[in-house]
């Protein structure tokens, strides 16, 4: 049995594109903040991914090497994937590969350190404590909806004029004015 499910209020699990998953990646390699997975168990001791299936997704992919074209997702879409997923599959793999390295690669420089560079080597033995902080959402139904959506809608984005003056704020003018 799934160990975690997405309620059905969830939206799917497909809205990252190539560059956010590659950010989130470098976010675990490199040891940056990554949110909460906040999590929900129903009267049945079943446990819902409420926010955060998006990072458990692209975490999954890069261990499994299954970006929506390998054995996984080959097994789930009873072989048949769409051309357009496989070039999209291929095209993030590619990336991921060359901007960062395979979940795999990481793996065998812990085994074998000689063969990598020693700060690639530091990086796999990080990877090996990262763990996502989790919290649980207490209550029925209605308050893991309700937290769903707020989570998700409530959010206040920074907008352009507040961003160019954070992005600039160590600089002489922004430090002047």
């Amino acid at each position: 049995p799934k160990l975690l499910r997405k309620p059905d209020f969830q939206r799917e699990t497909r809205d990252w594109d190539i560059e956010q998953i590659v950010n989130f990646l470098h976010s675990i390699i490199n040891r940056h903040f990554i949110p909460a997975i906040i999590l929900w168990q129903n009267a049945s001791a079943l446990t819902f991914v409420i926010d955060g299936a998006h990072r458990l997704s692209a975490l999954m992919a890069w261990i499994n090497d299954d970006y929506g074209d390998g054995i996984i997702s080959s097994q789930f879409y009873n072989n048949s994937i769409s051309n357009e997923q496989k070039v999209t599959a291929q095209k993030t793999r590619k990336r991921i590969e060359k901007e960062i390295g395979s979940y795999k690669q990481y793996m065998d420089a812990i085994l074998a350190p000689s063969k990598y560079e020693e700060e690639f080597c530091k990086k796999a033995k990080s990877i090996m404590s990262f763990s996502f902080d989790i919290q649980w959402i207490e209550g029925d139904v209605s308050v893991a909806e309700k937290s769903f959506f707020n989570i998700n809608q409530k959010a206040v984005p920074i907008n352009a004029t507040e961003l160019a003056i954070l992005e600039s704020r160590t600089k002489s003018n922004c430090l002047a004015t």
